[in-house]
């Protein structure tokens, strides 16, 4: 009887999206009691950057008001990546500032943690691909859904884990994300970060990696592929 095996470089996979929150971020609370009621004020990292309501919505958001201010995340490393293949960051945003031509440009840096290394207070290495201007998606709508082009975190040149994205041991990334610009006031129409898309290429048996990145798509459920050869264009 002819056995057949399906090895993991064989499968056309699709680019692994994960959804990070504005609430999965939230570092620390301090809350005051009164009448029964909670009020929580939330702090990240650097600056004063709070979880808030989106005026107007049913959506939650870190309000950012200013480019001083820092929003910090501990991503689990998940055991299905293949670190042979690029990370993806994507930021989802929007502002009360009414116009389309409101830009913010997102920095992106990350450190990587493994069993032992001490928790980085603030991570330096910025992605070698780097995230372009973002700029609001609608001139007519108050608070349009935006979201930011890529920033991309690359293979290793040298070193033991010279053509992979981390080594085998990293169990963590911290990931630190900061508007170091806007072309409108952003303390008195605040960037509202809704959360970041972290996109990866999956890996799923055991073995070598992929022959190949996962396809990117154009849409959440479009069927082309979006940038095949550029990497999104970084």
């Amino acid at each position: 009887m002819e056995h057949k095996v399906i090895r993991d470089w064989h499968i056309d996979w699709v680019l692994e999206k994960r959804f990070i929150d504005a609430f999965t971020v939230m570092q620390a609370a301090t809350s005051s009691l009164v009448t029964g009621v909670g009020a929580l004020s939330l702090h990240f990292s650097i600056g004063s950057s709070t979880l808030a309501q989106v005026p107007n919505t049913r959506h939650r958001a870190i309000a950012l008001a200013a480019t001083t201010s820092y929003i910090d995340f501990l991503w689990r490393v998940p055991n299905t990546i293949d670190k042979e293949y690029p990370i993806y960051l994507r930021h989802h945003w929007t502002t009360q500032a009414l116009g389309a031509s409101c830009t913010v440009t997102f920095k992106n840096l990350f450190a990587t943690l493994s069993n032992a290394s001490a928790l980085t207070t603030s991570p330096t290495q910025v992605t070698p691909g780097v995230m372009a201007a973002s700029s609001q998606s609608s001139a007519t709508v108050v608070t349009p859904l935006t979201l930011t082009g890529r920033a991309m975190i690359s293979s290793l040149a040298t070193g033991p884990g010279a053509n992979h994205v981390l080594l085998e041991d990293t169990e963590y990334l911290h990931i630190a994300i900061n508007p170091v610009s806007t072309n409108f006031a952003i303390v008195t129409h605040n960037l509202y970060w809704l959360g970041m898309d972290i996109e990866f290429t999956p890996r799923r048996t055991f073995g070598s990696g992929n022959n190949r990145q996962a396809r990117k798509m154009e849409t959440n459920l479009g069927n082309s592929e979006l940038g095949a050869l550029n990497n999104y264009g970084l």
